[in-house]
C-alpha cells in the first residue's frame, strides 16, 4: 500500500477533507491530471471536481463534488455514467466519484473503498 499522500484540492471545497481520505484509502499513488469541469452537464451544481490518474495511467478516478446528494446523482444521470463500458460511478453523500479502468476488478474494488467510507 502507497503511503499517506497529500493531495491539491480545492480550499473552498466543504468536502476536501472527505474526498482526501477516500483518495488515499486507496492504496495508489495517484496524480492530480487537468480537467475542465465545466464540460459537465448541471456544472452549475458542481462545487469542486478533480480528476486523478494512478503512476501507469491505468486507473482513473474523477471526484465531484456537488451542492447535495440529490444534484450529484443527477449530474451522474444526465452526463451517462451509468453507461460506461469501463467504469463504475457512485456517491457517498454530495461527494460522486467516477472510476474508471480496463481491469473490472480494480474498478469495484476501488469503488467499494469510495461507497464503504466515511
Amino acid at each position: 500500500m502507497a503511503s499517506k499522500q497529500d493531495y491539491e484540492l480545492d480550499v473552498n471545497d466543504p468536502n476536501k477533507t472527505r474526498i482526501s481520505h477516500f483518495l488515499s484509502s486507496t492504496g495508489e499513488r495517484l496524480t492530480k491530471v487537468p480537467w475542465d469541469q465545466r464540460n459537465i452537464k448541471e456544472a452549475d451544481n458542481v462545487v469542486a471536481a478533480y480528476k486523478f490518474e494512478s503512476d501507469d495511467q491505468s486507473l482513473s478516478i474523477t471526484v465531484i463534488s456537488a451542492t447535495s446528494y440529490h444534484d450529484a446523482n443527477r449530474i451522474a444521470a444526465v452526463n451517462g455514467f451509468n453507461e460506461l463500458s469501463h467504469g463504475k460511478w457512485g456517491s457517498n453523500g454530495s461527494i460522486l466519484y467516477l472510476v474508471q479502468s480496463s481491469d473490472k476488478a480494480r474498478v469495484s474494488a476501488t469503488v467499494s473503498i469510495f461507497a464503504g467510507e466515511e
